[in-house]
């Protein structure tokens, strides 16, 4: 998961708006 070049952070850390 931290392979695409970002930082292997929790995806709750960074919530996606919708």
């Amino acid at each position: 998961m931290g392979s695409h070049g970002k930082p292997p952070l929790p995806y709750a850390y960074k919530p996606l708006p919708s």
